[in-house]
């Protein structure tokens, strides 16, 4: 998105044209929303009376009232309970799951059904002068601000909301916390430094726990200093807030959803008030800097940015299927991020072509093209995402031509495989391993000692299971030799002081024919379910933050023979004894299979056409799956592809 940096007489030279002109806002939607007020009206055009002698304030009051319509806020008692619920997740640090009881009870309550209140007709005289007089201070008095155009102050600074939350009178609050406290710590001109203070002041607040499992609207700005809970748009509302209180222009971006894991994802962008670049923050590894390109590892595809103001006008384009980024509010700003680039490429169907991805066995649209006869035309998309052109049929999205690559030297491969060769595709995994799941088979274990001893002081203990380096896989296997039967075991922590495993199993035999159970005898805080790590099942696991050694008790003195660790995973690699398939995609037809196989070892292989694009699914459990090409004799993901970029 193109930035507007003024000098200083060009800004006087804008005042007078706010005077004759209205500052550009459209005199129609002003009054379309004056009426759209009903018999609040009176009340918004106190506000534009209130500056009639502050010509640049009466322009923002303008604009916000201009851009007014469509902005709403639920409200209700059941909000409030939403907080309670949600303050159960901070008693403790690893406590990130509601109970299934709460779950069971939001289940059968709709936050979307309470009562909206439209802002035309509620936003009072007090509370948009309030807003604006301490919008527009911070935006005169910040040094880094000297050359912020009005258009980018109203969009990035001036909005008094963010999202659908309940209307509070937010600003004073997030001065006293923020702006008060920053004007103590820094007096320059770096809008950055500016950043990395405020973003420092967020995290003395406290712990964030993560959540995602209740479906909320946005929560009000007032909740989200006392509750540090909720998913990562909670945590950029909370930034965004915090930074516009202090005179800091920020947007929220977003994916929706990811090719790579088929969510969605928000983050922080700040306009860099020197260079007139907008730079990424404050979420996962996307540290604030000019001097590089930064990634959080995440394969975007599409980048957009949520606004105040319309982009567009409302259902002005028809897609025949609902697609958020075709929303009114939301705009492309994926070349801020990748740099332009055009593709064109085969679609067959009619209408407007759809930019697709697929994830966890469906296609997800997140972006339009143009229709060029029998081709479509897609711009700005993510160098290595592996995207399809679709359209629109039956009020679904259905694959309508050969998928393709943006590669990183800009060229476009569409992937037609070639169907009198074929590769031996040999699948270690269905998705591809994220950093964040690379963590857990490395320095979240890496240190861990399970030893076996035969008394409680652990004077001649026997290791079993020692990792000293990153596992491939999320297994790890010994054949113990003890000396002696043992009655305990313990377990030590990892290198990062934490203890975190899915399933540890013990066995007197070396073939696992006759496991061993064993009880955890180290008083540990009541939240932590040490039955985890023997559930069989991979997807749960124990969690004990800043960990001592724990010890438990054999049900029976054994001369352990076989030690399995299972460490925390996605469950989404190979598995023996599981049944899979191998798909690969041609084009206007879909997904055609090449074979299924039971996996006998930690990889499955098959023969498919070379040049195709693949997708392993496992036919006995799980779900997510992602698109691969064979590349150098591994599976390639969209991840890998994307990753060489920054290499």
């Amino acid at each position: 998105m193109k930035s507007h940096l003024l000098s200083p007489f060009a800004l006087i030279c804008l005042a007078l044209l706010i005077m004759t002109a209205g500052c550009r806002t459209d005199s129609g939607r002003l009054e379309s929303a004056l009426e759209g007020a009903g018999a609040n009206r009176a009340q918004l055009e106190a506000v534009m009376a209130h500056y009639a002698d502050s010509p640049e304030k009466q322009a923002a009051a303008r604009w916000l009232i201009a851009n007014m319509p469509g902005h709403y806020g639920y409200e209700g008692n059941l909000l409030d309970s939403v907080e309670t619920t949600l303050a159960t997740l901070t008693a403790y640090r690893a406590q990130t799951s509601l109970s299934d009881s709460l779950i069971e009870v939001w289940r059968h309550r709709n936050l979307f059904a309470l009562p909206r209140r439209s802002d035309l007709s509620t936003v009072g005289t007090q509370m948009l002068i309030d807003n604006i007089d301490r919008a527009y201070e911070q935006w005169k008095r910040r040094v880094w601000n000297t050359n912020l155009s009005f258009e980018d102050f109203c969009e990035y600074i001036l909005p008094y909301r963010l999202g659908d939350e309940r209307l509070t009178d937010w600003r004073p609050v997030y001065d006293s916390i923020f702006s008060a406290r920053l004007d103590t710590l820094y007096a320059g001109d770096d809008v950055l430094e500016a950043v990395r203070i405020v973003s420092a002041l967020i995290d003395s607040l406290g712990i964030r726990h993560y959540s995602d499992q209740l479906s909320t609207p946005h929560r009000d700005p007032l909740a989200l200093l006392t509750t540090l809970v909720g998913p990562c748009r909670d945590d950029c509302s909370r930034m965004a807030y915090a930074m516009r209180a202090c005179g800091i222009p920020v947007a929220i971006d977003h994916l929706m959803p990811s090719p790579e894991f088929g969510i969605g994802h928000t983050w922080m962008s700040v306009l860099d008030t020197r260079t007139g670049r907008w730079l990424p923050f404050g979420y996962d590894r996307m540290p604030l800097t000019r001097d590089s390109i930064v990634t959080d590892g995440r394969v975007k595809g599409k980048v957009y940015r949520y606004t105040f103001a319309p982009q567009r006008a409302p259902g002005s384009l028809q897609t025949g299927v609902d697609i958020p980024s075709t929303h009114s509010r939301v705009l492309d700003v994926t070349a801020n991020y990748f740099g332009h680039n055009r593709v064109e490429v085969g679609c067959e169907g009619e209408g407007t072509p759809l930019l697709a991805a697929w994830t966890n066995g469906k296609t997800v649209v997140i972006g339009t093209g143009k229709r060029k006869g029998d081709r479509a035309v897609f711009t700005d998309v993510e160098p290595g995402a592996i995207l399809f052109p679709a359209t629109a049929r039956g009020g679904r999205a259905v694959m309508a031509g050969y998928p393709f690559i943006v590669e990183a030297d800009g060229r476009v491969s569409v992937m037609q495989p070639d169907l009198s060769a074929t590769d031996t595709v040999t699948a270690i995994r269905k998705i591809p391993l994220g950093w964040r799941k690379q963590e857990w088979l490395d320095k979240r274990i890496c240190g861990m000692v399970i030893e076996a001893s035969s008394d409680r002081g652990f004077t001649r203990p026997d290791t079993l299971i020692a990792i000293t380096s990153a596992l491939d896989s999320a297994f790890t296997v010994t054949w113990p030799a003890l000396s002696s039967p043992a009655r305990y075991i313990r377990i030590s922590p990892s290198l990062t002081g934490e203890i975190m495993l899915a399933e540890l199993t013990l066995s007197q035999s070396p073939d696992a024919s006759d496991t061993i159970g064993f009880t955890v005898e180290t008083p540990l805080p009541a939240y932590i379910d040490t039955k985890l790590m023997t559930d069989g099942a991979s997807l749960t696991y124990m969690e004990i933050p800043e960990a001592p050694s724990i010890i438990a008790r054999l049900d029976r003195p054994s001369k352990i023979g076989r030690a399995e660790l299972m460490a925390r995973n996605d469950d989404n690699f190979i598995v023996p004894g599981r049944e899979y398939e191998l798909l690969w995609h041609d084009g206007p037809k879909g997904w055609q299979s090449a074979g299924r196989a039971i996996a006998t070892e930690r990889s499955v292989s098959f023969a498919a056409p070379k040049g195709a694009v693949c997708i392993v699914r496992c036919l006995t459990t799980g779900r997510e799956e992602q698109p691969f090409v064979w590349r150098n004799g591994r599976q390639t993901f969209s991840l890998d592809l994307t990753k060489a970029r920054y290499k």
